[in-house]
């Protein structure tokens, strides 16, 4: 799908959701280009006050940047989006643009559910790491499912287009149409994170912000 254009017709053709930031007009929406009609909203301080991060710089049309403190796009927990519930297989995947160094730390790209360091949640993500390569990161809310990593540095200040697939027991990483990385997908316990929104730029507990476009 060309990312600097909407679909021409929606439909589901097992799309979840589609946002390229290419809304007519500026301002806090993001519109959802398939028909499921999950909308997002904006944040300059994320879940609480929304505010345009719309740029022109995009991939190819707009985008929306990231300050890596508090910025993000929350679409709510509207249809289809708890895609990883009862064990169902999906594919995430975002274009990215990124300087920053996430060394000591990692920012999400794209995340459903929520990180805690004390108890397990179901949550998904597609990160960048601690050593500035993609990662895929999947929980129940008993178990970790999956932690696999890229090889190639992506903080270079160049779109990439990332991907983070589970397949049945597989799981795996691609960067620019090439397979980086793939690992065994297996946890016991519920996939259900209903209860958290989907989120670009940050998780539900608003911890490990991406920085970039």
């Amino acid at each position: 799908t060309n990312p600097s254009r909407p679909l021409s017709t929606p439909n589901n053709n097992g799309l979840i959701g589609y946002w390229n930031f290419d809304e007519a007009d500026s301002g806090t929406g993001v519109v959802d280009r398939t028909e499921r009609g999950n909308r997002g909203t904006m944040y300059t301080t994320c879940a609480s006050t929304a505010g345009d991060i719309h740029t022109s710089a995009g991939r190819s049309g707009n985008a929306a940047t990231f300050d890596g403190t508090n910025d993000c796009v929350a679409m709510g927990t509207g249809n289809g989006l708890n895609f990883a519930n009862g064990g169902a297989n999906y594919t995430l995947t975002a274009w990215f643009r990124t300087t920053k160094n996430y060394s000591g730390t990692a920012g999400s790209i794209v995340s459903k559910g929520a990180n805690s360091s004390s108890i397990f949640i179901a949550w998904t993500a597609m990160r960048v790491n601690s050593s500035n390569v993609l990662d895929y990161l999947a929980y129940s809310d008993t178990t970790g499912c999956t932690n696999i990593t890229g090889t190639r540095t992506v903080n270079d200040g160049q779109w990439h287009f990332g991907a983070i697939q589970r397949d049945g027991s597989t799981s795996r990483i691609f960067l620019d149409g090439v397979q980086e990385a793939s690992g065994s997908f297996s946890c016991a316990g519920s996939h259900d994170a209903s209860a958290y929104q989907f989120v670009i730029g940050t998780n539900d507990h608003q911890n490990g912000f991406g920085s970039g476009a």
